[in-house]
Formats: C-alpha cells, sequence, structure tokens
C-alpha cells in the first residue's frame, strides 16, 4: 500500500488513508453490502475487516483503470484476499495491525517502501498457517494443563 500512497502523492496520510478515494472522489459503494457479506458468514465482522473490505470493494469496482494508469505495480489488496480467503480477519493492535497468523507493525512509509513485499504464494501462507495451528494447539495444551494442576483432587 506504500508504493500507492507515495504515488498519489498521500504519503502524509499513510498508513491509514482511503485508496480508492484519493484515486478517484467519486467512487461510491452500496451501503447493504455488509449486511448481506456478514448474513453469508454467519457472524458480524471486526470494524477494521469491514474497513478493509469497504476499501476493497470500492477498488475493484475500477476495473482496469488503477493497473492502466499504474502498470507497474500490484493489486494493494490482494494480501487481504488471500488473509480473508484463508478465514482470517485483521484488528487493531498497539503498534502494529495482528492478523490471526502474524503481526504487522506499523512502519513509517519511508521504512514500508524500503521493504520487499512479503511473498503471498500458496506454498508460503500455508507454512505461516501450520506455525500458526501449531501455536494455538501448543497454547490450548498448556492451559488445559494448567487447568488441570489446578483442579483439586
Amino acid at each position: 500500500m506504500s508504493i500507492w500512497a507515495e504515488a498519489l502523492d498521500v504519503r502524509g496520510r499513510w498508513p491509514f488513508f482511503e485508496l480508492a478515494v484519493v484515486f478517484d472522489p467519486s467512487v461510491e459503494t452500496d451501503a447493504g453490502w455488509v449486511g448481506r457479506l456478514e448474513a453469508k458468514v454467519g457472524r458480524e465482522l471486526g470494524t477494521l475487516t469491514e474497513q478493509v473490505l469497504t476499501a476493497m470493494f470500492r477498488w475493484a469496482s475500477f476495473g482496469d483503470r488503477p493497473k492502466e494508469r499504474f502498470p507497474e505495480f500490484e493489486d494493494p489488496y490482494e494480501p487481504m484476499v488471500q488473509v480473508f480467503e484463508r478465514g482470517g480477519e485483521i484488528y487493531p493492535g498497539h503498534g502494529s495491525i495482528e492478523l490471526l497468523a502474524a503481526s504487522v507493525p506499523y512502519l513509517g512509509i519511508t521504512e514500508r517502501l524500503a521493504q520487499p513485499p512479503f511473498p503471498i504464494d500458496a506454498a508460503t501462507l500455508d507454512e505461516v498457517d501450520e506455525k500458526e495451528r501449531f501455536r494455538v494447539e501448543e497454547s490450548r495444551a498448556r492451559r488445559a494443563a494448567k487447568s488441570a494442576e489446578q483442579e483439586p483432587t
């Protein structure tokens, strides 16, 4: 997203800015789509997830216009598509964005621009998912053991 902020001259609004609105201020969004999506997934979505999904839908409404204007740029929302397709959500953290399987620290735009993109191919994401599954299983086992130790005999 940092390369888009740089290209659209909104560095000062990094890391949170409405990319679609900056790209084309006339963009609109159907107000009822969030409710339909929540009905489909069977639960309410978190506020930050709703904001990102709204931004993604706005961006998608442009079709090929962004690629025509910036052909060298990747889709800014593809990493989030991968997160959501794998059942993830995002949450605001203290100094970071929390994904279910990772924490992404807030950095200045200059630092972000200097970083290579995080690979989002299936094999890399499978590895991240497996590490998170293992971490969750270990955490549950520790809690169960601690609870068993505290039960009266």
